[in-house]
């Protein structure tokens, strides 16, 4: 219960903290999808498989892992704007206590 209680504490304390955080966790993810995508591009052009072998890669057909990439940055920025917005009204409640308090 003591974990429970600490973590309830901390989302009353900064609301937007859950939020922002989750931002920075999808910006990484969106940050490694691009760099999946301009490795794929890389090995298109350096490859060039053997007798026999067998190489995996992206064709050129295929759009790769940008729009991956755009999605999941487009999902961090509207966390961002949630955390960010959570603890403005935080702040302007806060005041409001301590003017009428």
């Amino acid at each position: 219960m003591k974990l429970k209680d600490a973590i309830v504490r901390e989302i009353k304390e900064n609301p937007g903290r859950p939020f922002i955080g989750a931002f920075m966790v999808l910006l990484v993810i969106a940050a490694i999808f691009l760099a999946l995508d301009s490795m794929t591009k890389e090995e298109k052009l350096k490859i060039t498989p053997k007798p026999g072998e067998i190489v995996i890669y992206a064709s050129e057909s295929e759009k790769g892992f940008r729009d991956d990439a755009e999605f999941f940055a487009e999902i961090a920025y509207f966390y961002l704007v949630i955390g960010v917005l959570l603890e403005l009204v935080k702040i302007i409640l806060e005041s409001r206590k301590k003017a009428c308090g």
